[in-house]
Formats: C-alpha cells, structure tokens, sequence
C-alpha cells in the first residue's frame, strides 16, 4: 500500500491500472511511448509540487479521477499492470495532461498540435466503405463531410508506411457536442476483431490523440487511444 506521503510517479507505479473495462480500438505504441517520456519530467515535476504541499494523499485523486478511477481505485484487487504497458502509459499520460490543464475536449477550438481528447455518439467505418458507408446517415454526418473524410483517407493512403499500407485506413469518428472530430486508423494498429463487433451498436467513441487539421465542418485527430464505452457512462475520465 503506497504511504501518505509516496510521490505521485511512485504511486501511478504501484497502482497499475483495471483491465479493460470498454473495448481499446486502438493504441499507437511508438506514439504513446514517445509522448509519455516527452511528459515523464512534467510528471515528475507535478509528483516534487505534490511532495512539497504535504496533499499527496489529494492530488492522486485528483490525478485519478480525472482519468476515470472511482470507487477504491479498482476495489480490492491488486493490480499488476506498470508503466512499460502501452495502455498504462496512454491513461497516465492523459491524466497528467488534464491534470495540468494541457488536455483539450474541444477539438474545434483547440490549436493544431494540442492534445484533444473527443468524445461522442460515433462509429468505427471500414477502409473501403469510408466513402460510402451507411453509418454516416445513421449519424447525421454531411455528404460534404463524408466527401472530405474520404478525400483524406485517399491522401493518407498515398503515403502510407510498410506498416499502414493502402488502402487500410479506418475512419474513427466522435460526434461530439462542439462538433465532429474524426481520426483515421491504420489496419495494422486497430486491436484485433473488436471494431467489427461494436460498429454497429450506440457507443461513445472517445478519441484521444494530437489535432492535426480543421476541414470545414470536423476536425481531424492524430490518434494515440481511442475506446469505447456505453452513451451517458464515462470510462477513465
């Protein structure tokens, strides 16, 4: 059991985080790892601040509840995930972010490059029906916005790596309350066969990751984690 005292960085390492509560759909591991060491002086630095004020036992609420940890931390279990795992680093890094106050939840308004995290009815589009699919009228999306939803995707595919190759770009979309906020998945990072299976159902989509563009009625997301959980019940923050 972490004491009264114990840093922040010290605790987050104890702690560990629950298993998967909602399906991941996608975790870009080179993406996270690179940004979570970018933000490990800021992490260290808030856990020195914490320290200093003699709330530690406050500000690692605080840090948890913010990324969605209620209820005794995951109750009685004890934990075994650590911060070499992909999803602890994405869930640490976004709540040290909202935390300090670097986290946007309005992708519209949020500078090109800031951290967003998107939230709203949404849906997962396969490659080749991003064009077309019928999941955009199910949700109100523009046939102007579905033009440029597929236009990018065509202008991603055309660069796209040995690990991404064409045409495997997923379309990943939040129809959030400040406005439609879309990311666009490489096949070989969308976790295994889950996107097939919730595609279809009324899910939140949450998607967290960098802005890169607005387009004239959405914004497109470079995604680091995107999940899932039921409408009008939040997972990890």
């Amino acid at each position: 059991m972490p004491g009264e005292h114990q840093s922040v960085s010290e605790t987050i390492g104890w702690l560990g985080f629950p298993p998967q509560a909602y399906p991941n759909f996608y975790l870009n591991k080179e993406r996270i790892g690179y940004r979570f060491r970018s933000y490990l002086g800021s992490i260290r630095e808030f856990s020195e601040s914490v320290e200093k004020s003699g709330e530690a036992s406050a500000s690692v609420d605080t840090l948890f509840v913010k990324a969605g940890f209620k209820g005794g931390l995951g109750g009685s279990k004890e934990i075994q995930w650590d911060l070499s795992d992909s999803l602890a680093q994405a869930l640490v890094l976004r709540a040290c972010l909202a935390t300090v106050g670097d986290l946007a939840t309005d992708a519209r308004l949020a500078p090109v490059t800031d951290f967003v995290l998107a939230r709203g009815p949404g849906g997962i589009v396969e490659p080749l029906e991003v064009a077309d699919s019928s999941l955009w009228p199910k949700s109100a999306i523009s046939p102007d916005s579905i033009a440029e939803i597929a236009a990018e995707q065509r202008r991603q595919a055309k660069i796209g790596t040995t690990a991404d190759p064409e045409p495997s770009y997923w379309a990943a979309y939040a129809d959030t309350d400040r406005g439609l906020a879309v990311s666009l998945l490489g096949d070989a990072s969308v976790i295994r066969g889950d996107a097939r299976t919730y595609r279809d159902v009324k899910m939140n989509y949450c998607i967290f990751g960098q802005k890169v563009r607005d387009w004239q009625s959405w914004t497109l997301i470079s995604p680091i984690h995107i999940w899932v959980e039921p409408l009008n019940k939040r997972a990890w923050g």
